[in-house]
């Protein structure tokens, strides 16, 4: 569910956090799009704390964040702590009075700066979807309980590419006056066009 929905929205990064019964701690169950070091410091967020999935659980309702204006506005601790442009939703997971848990989306600033009404029912499916599951599975005495560490969704699987179009984009890539590179989720370089090595400095001897 929590793949369907980032693919359906374009989010780069997706989280689902769990209430379990009686407790007052929402738990990060999956996380998609970033790496378990990142996804770490929130693994654990008190119901009463003054962040988005919090907020959308004990509200019920969706929380949006279009700009950081509206972090530093709405949540002053989490700019600081995330002092990054980017845009947020975060939905309640509910269903028959019982809250489950919550869902959060991150998105680049490229998003418009509201989200689409399909994007809203797609994050609506998901949490309705996500709370039959939830629903069902306490019912039948085998309810879905929050693993001790998260679970880290795959990353997709790239597309084939056209050797062709490959080269073409590498050369352009290399005629860039500025710097550029790509980093995977654990914020390691896998690519630098020349322009980027340059501004590294001189390159070390080898060892």
């Amino acid at each position: 569910m929590l793949a369907d929905v980032m693919r359906d929205t374009g989010a780069s990064v997706g989280l689902l956090y769990l209430l379990p019964p009686a407790e007052r701690v929402l738990r990060l169950a999956l996380a998609g799009g970033v790496s378990g070091q990142i996804a770490a410091p929130w693994a654990r967020i008190p119901l009463e704390a003054a962040i988005p999935v919090a907020d959308a659980v004990r509200e019920r309702s969706l929380v949006w964040l279009g700009s950081q204006e509206d972090v530093a506005r709405r949540y002053p601790r989490l700019g600081i702590v995330l002092p990054y442009d980017f845009m947020l939703a975060a939905a309640p997971i509910t269903g028959d009075g019982t809250a489950w848990g919550g869902v959060v989306l991150l998105w680049p600033v490229w998003h418009p700066p509201q989200l689409s009404r399909a994007e809203e029912e797609s994050i609506n499916t998901c949490c309705r979807r996500a709370a039959a599951i939830l629903h069902q599975a306490a019912d039948s005495g085998h309810p879905l309980n929050p693993p001790d560490e998260p679970r880290l969704l795959p990353a997709p699987h790239p597309r084939e590419v056209d050797p062709v179009q490959a080269a073409a984009a590498l050369e352009f890539t290399a005629r860039l006056p500025v710097g550029c590179c790509a980093l995977d989720l654990d914020g390691r370089l896998t690519f630098i066009n020349p322009a980027g090595t340059d501004l590294g400095g001189p390159k070390p001897w080898p060892c």
